[in-house]
């Protein structure tokens, strides 16, 4: 799936630019709080092999203390900017789509599945089943509505095929939207194979790391 190009937003609104940056600053913030968490745990076990009657609660206290309350609000956080991210740059793709010189498709095909599968993956990398949940669901939203509609539009066109057949100067122009249009469709259901398999994979090693 290729890279989409520098995705800004309109004037109103944030930019999805700026988005991303915060979202790799949480990222990287939830990643730390992964590796203290499992470092507070170990001190912990450690404890209840001392005194075994202080180990359950001193695990209930770290679970219900301000630590874990503060990594939820920051989980909630990534799940309001990731969201923002993926709908606006899907939205971009959609808006902004022209054919692709010598391609077999228009450019928003690999532009927005290209978007899918980063958001995807970033929600795998928080390690949260919530935060997966969500953005799993906006994606499955995005494709379901929106994008299926942008690769509907052209299909629905009125007089198309009475264009196509009936000849004339646009013939050739009227042919080739159809093909593409068709291409649009079939590549988009690979593309969608692709990145549930691969978000199938992610979350079997999300679902092996809370049983670590």
């Amino acid at each position: 799936m290729g890279s989409m190009a520098s995705a800004a937003g309109g004037n109103e609104g944030p930019d999805p630019r700026e988005i991303e940056l915060y979202l790799e600053e949480i990222l990287a913030l939830t990643q730390l709080g992964e590796d203290y968490t499992e470092f507070m745990v170990n001190k912990i076990r450690v404890l209840r092999d001392v005194k075994p009657e202080l180990g359950p609660r001193a695990m209930k206290a770290f679970r219900n203390g301000n630590f874990n309350k503060m990594e939820q609000d920051l989980t909630g956080f990534y799940v309001i900017f990731e969201e923002f991210f993926m709908v606006e740059n899907v939205r971009k793709a959609i808006r902004i789509d022209e054919p692709i010189s010598d391609g077999l498709t228009t450019s928003m095909v690999d532009d927005v599945f290209f978007v899918l599968q980063s958001c995807c993956r970033r929600a795998t990398s928080t390690a949260s089943i919530n935060s997966v949940i969500a953005v799993l669901g906006g994606a499955t939203s995005l494709l379901s509505n929106e994008y299926q509609e942008a690769l509907q539009w052209r299909m629905r066109e009125p007089n198309l095929g009475a264009k196509l057949f009936l000849g004339g100067v646009g013939v050739q122009k009227t042919g080739e939207e159809i093909a593409t249009a068709l291409n649009n469709i079939d590549i988009s259901s690979e593309y969608v194979l692709k990145l549930r398999h691969e978000i199938e994979e992610l979350c079997v090693e999300l679902q092996q790391l809370h049983h670590l």
